[in-house]
């Protein structure tokens, strides 16, 4: 993908209309035999089903590819990466008003960890930023942005994003995911309250946000990336168990929680 500095180490994103063949394909998780990759595994949908196919391809031991059909960068920090992504801004026309917001609110979350990341290089900052700005003025503007735009702003955050270890945002979003969440709402859902967690050990992070979104404080910042909230809050079970998944796995951040500050996350992101 053009303008990604190149000491970024990411998988190929081929930005651009999809080939019928592709366009064709439905949605889900399933195995093919692909050109230069040979038995893969083919996630199609949304966050929700890249996130299974990354799951599905470290079970199996196979390669996968991601093709997005919404905004949301779901394959920017899961492990094993993705081998190929292919982006069509054409695909996420189709959403509704409530899955576009979500879906690019799931974007600027993705910038917005990469800022704060505690192992982020300059260049993964830079494209984080440079993402933020465009996924902003998406979400306040959004007939002002171009879905070609969008599209690879989402991208760009979430090439920075795969630059890093996996941060606590993002694997708290994939951990939700795994019990019926949709990704895209945990991201957009989490980011205020993970982000008022971490804004005192990510200071000059939050002080970025706070220039893209034309807010003072933290505070204020934080505000501007709040998204409504969808009527169903999760049950304490699936409460204790995401907490449980996200203790259990690898994840950087500025500001270590227990599993208590997991689980007040969780509410808060609902509430």
């Amino acid at each position: 993908m053009d303008g990604v500095p190149h000491e970024l180490v990411a998988p190929p994103v081929e930005l651009g209309p999809l080939p019928a063949r592709w366009r064709r394909r439905r949605r889900g998780v399933r195995e093919e035999t692909l050109v230069g990759l040979g038995p893969a595994l083919l996630a199609v949908g949304g966050g929700r089903r890249i996130v299974q196919g990354a799951a599905a391809a470290a079970a199996a031991g196979l390669p996968w590819v991601a093709v997005p059909t919404t905004y949301a960068p779901a394959w920017a920090c899961l492990r094993p990466p993705p081998a190929r992504v292919l982006v069509d801004p054409a695909l996420p026309a189709s959403l509704s008003g409530e899955e576009r917001a979500f879906a690019v609110a799931a974007a600027r979350a993705v910038a917005v960890e990469g800022l704060w990341a505690p192992d982020g290089s300059p260049s993964v900052r830079w494209v984080a930023l440079s993402a933020l700005r465009t996924l902003y003025r998406a979400v306040v503007s959004p007939a002002r942005v171009p879905p070609a735009a969008v599209s690879r702003a989402a991208a760009l955050a979430a090439v920075g994003a795969g630059n890093c270890a996996p941060g606590l945002l993002s694997v708290m979003a994939q951990a939700c995911s795994a019990h019926g969440l949709p990704w895209a709402v945990a991201m957009a859902r989490l980011l205020p309250a993970v982000g008022a967690f971490q804004a005192a050990a990510a200071g000059d992070a939050m002080e970025t946000v706070g220039d893209v979104v034309g807010a003072t404080h933290a505070g204020a910042a934080l505000d501007a990336l709040v998204v409504p909230a969808p009527p169903r809050l999760p049950g304490a079970n699936t409460l204790e168990a995401v907490a449980r998944e996200v203790l259990g796995r690898p994840w950087t951040s500025p500001r270590t929680p227990d599993r208590g500050d997991v689980r007040r996350l969780l509410v808060a992101a609902w509430s």
